[in-house]
């Protein structure tokens, strides 16, 4: 019997490993905040000008904009924008940072966020086509953001792993957070190496998955991120040091509990040390 051309092509797609794709996210509705528009109002743009805007950036990143599974409502708003001289002062740029959110219709998950900034130098078109194409690569670079958080959450543990060495910043923050959302003991050798990226916002997804997982090994990487830095950072570090636990932990938070020079280090010290010691808090080798 001849199989047919569906066959064939469904018996190579198993052969060769590789998995479909997933369908496209659906954006069923799109709604801007009253304080984006009001801002947006200011240079001459009306709700359907940012309402178009966000809907384009929306579809160039890959959601369509129809009914379908899943399904998402999008909140754009506008948080900075700024009309000023251009780098070496050569002409006046349009700057925008948006933030995109998706809300699944039928609240069943938990509301995404993520930041994008666009900018666009002022052309024959003025300050509404400067701020609209601004707006719309705001827009775009956030959803281009959630696009990767929404593969990240269906992809299987190796596909994850291998994210951590991406260079795609997005890439490594997405998986740094997915790894830890399922609390995968094989990404601590991963997840401690990230502590040293290049960026911050990764360092600190990383701090918080690691915390999540809890896993001893990472305590003295955790500690030798403290050295050398200032107070703020290890006033971070010390509740995610405090939840994993151990000797390791507990002889750090007592060095500085004592002997930090900053007041508000110590006493955080103190908390963490007082709940390592609660009754019930479970010691960690």
């Amino acid at each position: 019997m001849v199989r047919s051309l569906a066959s064939v092509a469904l018996a190579l797609l198993l052969a060769s490993g590789c998995r479909p794709s997933p369908p496209p996210p659906h954006v069923q509705s799109v709604r801007v905040a009253d304080t984006t528009l009001e801002a947006a109002a200011e240079v001459g743009l009306d709700r359907a000008a940012v309402e178009a805007v966000s809907r384009a950036a929306l579809a160039e990143a890959g959601f369509a904009l129809t009914s379908g599974q899943p399904a998402y409502r999008a909140r754009v708003e506008l948080v900075g924008l700024r009309m000023g001289p251009a780098p070496g002062g050569h002409g006046v740029r349009v700057e925008a940072r948006v933030e995109l959110e998706l809300a699944s219709v039928d609240a069943r998950e938990p509301a995404r966020r993520e930041i994008g900034s666009g900018s666009q130098a002022l052309g024959p078109e003025g300050p509404a086509g400067a701020t609209r194409q601004a707006l719309g690569a705001a827009v775009g670079e956030a959803a281009r953001g959630l696009r990767v958080a929404l593969a990240a959450e269906g992809k299987p543990v190796e596909a994850l792993l291998a994210d951590l060495e991406s260079s795609d910043v997005r890439l490594r923050d997405h998986a740094v957070q997915a790894l830890g959302e399922r609390r995968e003991p094989r990404a601590v050798p991963g997840l401690i190496k990230r502590l040293s990226d290049g960026d911050r916002r990764v360092v600190d997804r990383a701090m918080g998955a690691l915390s999540q997982l809890k896993d001893p090994r990472a305590v003295p990487p955790l500690i030798e991120l403290s050295r050398g830095t200032d107070a703020a950072i290890v006033l971070r570090l010390i509740p995610v040091v405090g939840d994993i636990g151990g000797p390791d932990a507990e002889g750090w938070l007592l060095t500085i509990e004592q002997a930090h020079p900053d007041p508000r280090v110590r006493a955080a010290a103190s908390d963490a040390l007082a709940g390592l010691r609660r009754p019930g808090a479970t010691a960690r080798k």
